[in-house]
């Protein structure tokens, strides 16, 4: 990043650009689509009549300790233990291995980002280290694994059999009404489940036999 900051710099200074070290918080912002090289960018403004570019260097802070509290914490909040958790908290530490890779690039650039301002619209360039795009990849990799219920797994059960009944209720019930509009009486197996094809819905064993039963009971008792 070092060497690609001295080759942009002199390039600029090469074009005749005048140099504003710093930051803009102009929300009309636009990113340049970095499948285009840099030095394409400078030549729009160029062309746009840029006389000042705004530089930026971009310092990889103390993201590392942040990280590392944060995959502490979720770790002590976990109360529970079984083979899923387990495997979780293995996860996580594997990922704190990995984190450390990074505590030698605190304070090291880790990119650029190159802006010019016209008619009220600021337009910006950023290259980032490939090093840091790891480091974003293993902060998704957490973010993803801090999804995980923490919830008691008999909670968990209890809610999961609670919202299959329910899905098993409306889903019987509409079943019966298509099953009246086609003067049947009875379903079998085979015309469950050629209904659940149809429907593109996907059941257990299990659940289409309780399914089954139900509408059939549902309806006899339109019947009687």
């Amino acid at each position: 990043m070092v060497e690609t900051k001295k080759e942009i710099l002199d390039h600029i200074k090469n074009i005749g650009f005048n140099l504003f070290f710093g930051e803009t918080e102009l929300k009309n912002k636009v990113t340049w689509d970095n499948d285009y090289e840099w030095k394409e960018f400078l030549e729009i403004a160029e062309k746009e009549g840029v006389k000042t570019l705004i530089f930026s260097n971009l310092i990889f802070d103390d993201k590392v300790t942040e990280f590392e509290s944060e995959i502490e914490d979720f770790i002590s909040q976990v109360e529970i233990s079984n083979e899923e958790i387990d495997q979780l908290v293995k996860q996580l530490e594997e990922l704190k291995m990995e984190l450390s890779m990074f505590k030698n690039q605190v304070g090291e650039l880790m990119g650029l980002e190159i802006s010019w301002i016209k008619e009220g619209i600021c337009y910006t360039f950023q290259i980032i280290a490939n090093w840091f795009d790891d480091f974003l990849e293993l902060e998704n990799r957490f973010r993803e694994i801090m999804v995980f219920p923490k919830e008691d797994p008999i909670e968990q059960a209890k809610k999961s059999i609670t919202e299959t009944k329910k899905n098993l209720t409306e889903l019987s019930s509409e079943i019966v009404d298509w099953a009246k509009s086609e003067k049947m009486t009875k379903m079998t197996r085979s015309e469950i489940q050629m209904y659940l094809l149809e429907k593109e819905t996907v059941l257990t064993w299990d659940n289409k036999e309780t399914l089954r039963a139900m509408v059939n009971n549902k309806l006899k008792q339109i019947q009687n």
